[in-house]
């Protein structure tokens, strides 16, 4: 067997013991925590610098937990525990957006959306780029980036600059309302209490808010680029995206309602099927051979980016755990009213994303210090939602995450001019005007 094969299989190895600890209460925690730190040992020395340096800041925490706590076994297990179901649910992601990018019909449909007149192109943009990120993730912006540059040839430097941030814009929402999101995962299985039908339904009226403000400040788009070729807006071309986006959002609701588990493991338990089924669907001499090929050598080549998010979900379990959460929660409820505390946690985590930290250590450490809200007179679900826009506004913002690379890639620009120069002023004002919303919000929910 590879090296490649066996990560693969140790990652597998990982997605049953998950489900096997959430569906069945069996003791496979500490069998899912030692395969995915067998994945990152196999793979240490074919990850980047930089994920080494990463890997290097998460083992200095967990050493500091070993010195300062007194459950240090227990606090790391937990920290590790969640790191590992972030790891294999985004691998999982990783097989459902190389089925769906395999289907002319999803690619189709890309195209229509890019195709739309100037009149309606930025929310055809914005709508379609949230749809397709909430089953493709990261890989629509360089999808969509493609076919946007394709099917305008004449655009200006100014013209193509408001389509990019159309797209960005639109995939930086995905996290204020997909159940199927990294964002969703830590939120839902942090905070005590959360209701994330309601939270998906305020992520929903968010995104459409957001979405509002950034065509106001795209208006100057209006002029057609020479050369562009239009077609009509077509619901049927959207069909199929949205019937996996809301097939698998219910089978996950149904594990969450009808088993001991949570919503984030129904998702780890059916994207990777529905994966399977769909690579039959489109191809059933080809499902067995490219099923195979992602477990024996697609997953090990996502090591760099699955080694990241691991260790960031590590490492904020591992800050909050350090940090005096007790007095923290004390401070927060006496020094500021309660309905600030959503809006300020919102601003934390878009500030610090700007500083290059990942909003995933961000929103774990806050989710983690903040996992009982209602105990400081904070709605959970406003406590979710929170961190979650919080976590979007970064995204599309932050020089370090990814969104803002793949933009800049695909434009020709660096990560700093698309996400600050290009999109700062937008998300100050989009942080301000969500974090009011919650204000409000916060004065007719109650825990």
């Amino acid at each position: 067997m590879t090296r490649a094969a066996l990560s693969g299989a140790l990652m597998a190895l990982a997605w049953a013991a998950i489900l096997g600890a959430a569906l069945f209460s069996l003791p496979t925690e500490q069998i899912a925590v030692g395969a995915v730190l067998g994945f990152l040992a196999l793979e240490a020395l074919a990850t980047s610098r930089l994920t080494r340096l990463h890997l290097t800041v998460g083992a200095s925490l967990a050493g500091a937990v070993w010195l300062v706590s007194d459950a240090a076994g227990q606090d790391f297990l937990a920290a590790a525990f969640r790191a590992s179901f972030i790891m294999v649910l985004f691998s999982s992601l990783g097989m459902l957006q190389n089925a769906v990018m395999r289907n002319q019909s999803f690619i189709a449909a890309g195209e229509m959306l890019v195709r739309q007149p100037p009149g309606r192109q930025y929310y055809a943009l914005s709508g379609g780029t949230t749809l397709f990120g909430s089953v493709l993730n990261f890989g629509v912006l360089p999808l969509m980036g493609g076919l946007v540059k394709a099917a305008q040839p004449g655009a200006s430097p100014a013209q193509e600059k408001r389509l990019m941030l159309a797209l960005l814009r639109g995939f930086s929402v995905v996290m204020f309302w997909c159940p199927l999101t990294v964002a969703y995962a830590i939120t839902t299985t942090t905070i005590e209490g959360l209701d994330w039908p309601l939270m998906t339904a305020a992520g929903i009226c968010l995104a459409m808010l957001v979405i509002g403000l950034g065509r106001r400040f795209n208006m100057a788009s209006g002029a057609q680029a020479k050369g562009q070729v239009t077609e009509p807006f077509r619901w049927p071309a959207l069909f199929p995206i949205l019937a996996l986006l809301v097939g698998l959002s219910a089978l996950a609701a149904l594990v969450d309602i009808l088993t001991p588990a949570a919503l984030v493991h129904g998702v780890i338990l059916f994207v990777p099927l529905t994966a399977i089924f769909l690579f039959w669907l489109f191809d059933p001499a080809s499902a067995r051979a490219e099923a195979t090929r992602y477990l024996g050598e697609d997953i090990a080549m996502q090591r760099n980016e699955v080694a990241v998010l691991g260790n960031a979900a590590l490492s904020g379990a591992l800050i909050a755990t350090l940090l005096p959460q007790q007095t923290l929660l004390a401070l927060l409820g006496s020094a500021l009213p309660v309905v600030l505390v959503p809006a300020l946690c919102l601003w934390v985590v878009v500030l610090l994303g700007q500083a290059g930290l990942n909003p995933l250590i961000t929103v774990a450490a806050l989710a983690s210090i903040l996992s009982r809200p209602a105990s400081i007179g904070i709605d959970p679900t406003l406590m979710g939602l929170a961190l979650v826009v919080g976590w979007g506004l970064a995204v599309g913002s932050s020089s370090a995450a990814a969104a803002t690379m793949s933009i800049g890639r695909v434009a020709g620009e660096s990560a700093w001019r698309v996400g600050t120069a290009w999109n700062g002023l937008f998300t100050l004002v989009a942080s301000l005007i969500a974090g009011g919303v919650l204000t409000l919000l916060g004065f007719v929910m109650h825990p």
